[in-house]
C-alpha cells in the first residue's frame, strides 16, 4: 500500500485507521509510515520537530507534509508529486487527491519529514 491507495478512505474526525476512517492528521501519519516507516506522534503541533521546514523557493517532493491554515484548525496534507497532494476532507467525507495550487493562499509551511532525503 502507498499513499495514493488512501484516496477514497472515509473521513472521520479523530480517525486513525482505515477501518474507522481518517482525519487529516491520521491520513498524514499513515502516509508517512507507509512511505518511510516513520511514526509521527499523534499531536501534530510537534510534527515540525520531526521535519525540516523548507525554504519558500525549495521544490516540494513526494512525502513532504503541507501545513495549512483553515477556518477551523490547522490542516495537513501529504505531497504525492506532480503538484498533487492527498488530504482528508470533511466537506466531501473522504480522502481526496487535489492540486496544491488550489490551496496556495492558505499554505503556511512545508516540512520534509524524513530529513535524510535531502
Amino acid at each position: 500500500m502507498v499513499a495514493e491507495d488512501l484516496v477514497g478512505v472515509p473521513y472521520k474526525p479523530g480517525g486513525l485507521t482505515l477501518e474507522e476512517g481518517l482525519d487529516c492528521y491520521g491520513l498524514v501519519r499513515m502516509a508517512v509510515q507507509l512511505e518511510f516507516g516513520v511514526w509521527l506522534p499523534p499531536e501534530p503541533g510537534i510534527w515540525r520537530g520531526y521535519a525540516r521546514l523548507l525554504e519558500p523557493d525549495e521544490p516540494m517532493r513526494r512525502g513532504d507534509v503541507l501545513f495549512f491554515d483553515s477556518l477551523e484548525r490547522l490542516h495537513v496534507g501529504f505531497v504525492l508529486g506532480d503538484g498533487n497532494f492527498v488530504h482528508a476532507m470533511k466537506q466531501v467525507a473522504q480522502v481526496v487527491c487535489e492540486p496544491v495550487s488550489r490551496y496556495r493562499d492558505i499554505l503556511r509551511a512545508i516540512g520534509r519529514v524524513h530529513a535524510d532525503r535531502d
